[in-house]
């Protein structure tokens, strides 16, 4: 319907209603303003008016209200019917969609919820992303609707994380932002997706801290007999990721082929249950070649938890197919136990400070200190070789500069 308005108010202060461009009706032109009717009835603009447009289209998929495309803002009758025919087009075709009642901030926690119960994230990346989408729907982009979002609404956002948060965290809460936006424009809840073309803060590459061969002995002797002792060995010997050793199973252990096969991870979910999980990408899923020491270190762990599996009886609670690194109940480790008791651990010693997953970086760092090519490196940590390059470039160009070194010294040092 296309129509006509004015600024006119009533002596009330109320706006008078539109009058419809077509033959209004007498109760129509009674609630409209009557200096527009005289105006209209002469052929003559009236001061301020305004025409526009209201046309329905059908009604909100998601909400279910009805749904209706309202402008008054063109000078002239013909620009408002130009406007509705664009308008009408758009949407015949399928381009133009309108949702009345949805605002951000639900879309996001709707469109969340149905990522993780259909699994197409990892329970620890679903912890995550939780956090952030609680942490969006707290911002006033969560309160506007999703039609009325434009690109610079957005990234006033990022530039408003970027003076708290640092440049990786604002990435992925971004990244989470954007993959809404994406997912909305896919079902055509939206026209266009504001989350395109955002700037977000560099990052800048950490040096990350290896311990050196020496350091890691100290620690060993450290923590030598404690419950722990086993799954830390393993940490800084092959690469293998917290989820990944709590995972491990000892059926997934074959001691005369000296292999460990990596096939799951345990993980805690947003709401403290554990999980068994795949790994994280398919270079995850890996053999893990094991040394005579491991050997050593797995038969005497599995001995010990023969032992304390007699002496609880009834009331040991390890499953049929024990994990390898367990309470003395037989229950598996908690993934947080671990990571704080590591904390605690290292904190009383004299060493460079490590977090739990710095041991991967450890254990890549003297595995390419002492000749391993990077590819098989990689391939031992599950590192896609790509990644592995980036995290070690340093790493690798020192060790190639002592080699070229050490060949031209052979070569000249009869010359």
């Amino acid at each position: 319907m296309i129509f006509s308005r004015c600024n006119c108010t009533k002596s009330d202060g109320t706006r008078y209603r539109d009058l419809p461009a077509a033959n209004p009706r007498d109760d129509q032109i009674a609630a409209a303003c009557p200096d527009l009717v005289r105006a209209r009835a002469a052929g003559k603009p009236h001061d301020g008016s305004r025409w526009g447009f209201a046309l329905s289209l059908g009604t909100d998929p998601i909400s279910g209200k009805r749904l209706q495309e309202r402008r008054s803002t063109f000078d002239t009758k013909r620009a408002a019917q130009q406007a509705e025919a664009k308008v009408r087009a758009a949407h015949s075709e399928g381009r133009h969609t309108q949702i009345t009642a949805l605002r951000f901030g639900d879309w996001l926690a709707q469109w969340h919820e149905g990522r993780v119960q259909r699994g197409d994230i990892k329970a620890t990346t679903a912890g995550m992303y939780g956090r952030y989408v609680d942490e969006l729907r707290s911002t006033s982009l969560a309160k506007m609707k999703m039609t009325e979002i434009r690109r610079a609404h957005v990234q006033r956002l990022v530039d408003d994380l970027t003076l708290t948060r640092g440049a990786v965290t604002v990435r992925r809460i971004g990244a989470v932002v954007q993959g809404a936006f994406t997912a909305a424009e896919h079902q055509e809840l939206i026209m266009s997706n504001p989350g395109r073309g955002l700037r977000f803060p560099t990052s800048q590459k950490r040096d990350l801290t290896a311990w050196t061969v020496e350091q890691t002995r100290e620690f060993f002797a450290a923590v030598e007999g404690t419950r722990l002792a086993p799954l830390w060995k393993f940490a800084l010997t092959t690469g293998m990721r917290r989820g990944e050793l709590l995972g491990l199973r000892r059926s997934n252990v074959d001691l005369d082929r000296g292999v460990a096969r990596v096939r799951e991870t345990r993980v805690s979910t947003r709401s403290g249950s554990l999980q068994q999980a795949s790994p994280k990408t398919e270079n995850g899923r890996r053999h893990v070649e094991l040394g005579a020491a491991h050997i050593a270190i797995l038969r005497e762990q599995f001995a010990m938890q023969d032992h304390e599996r007699e002496i609880a009886g009834a009331l040991w609670q390890g499953e049929d197919d024990l994990h390898v690194f367990t309470y003395a109940d037989g229950r598996p480790f908690r993934p947080e136990y671990v990571s704080r008791r590591w904390e605690v651990v290292t904190h009383d010693l004299d060493l460079p400070r490590i977090s739990l997953h710095g041991t991967r970086h450890t254990h890549a760092t003297q595995m390419l200190q002492a000749g391993t090519r990077p590819d098989v490196a990689a391939a031992r940590l599950g590192h896609d070789l790509r990644t592995f390059y980036s995290n070690y470039a340093h790493v690798i160009d020192g060790e190639q500069r002592d080699a070229a070194n050490a060949t031209a010294d052979r070569l000249f040092s009869s010359v």
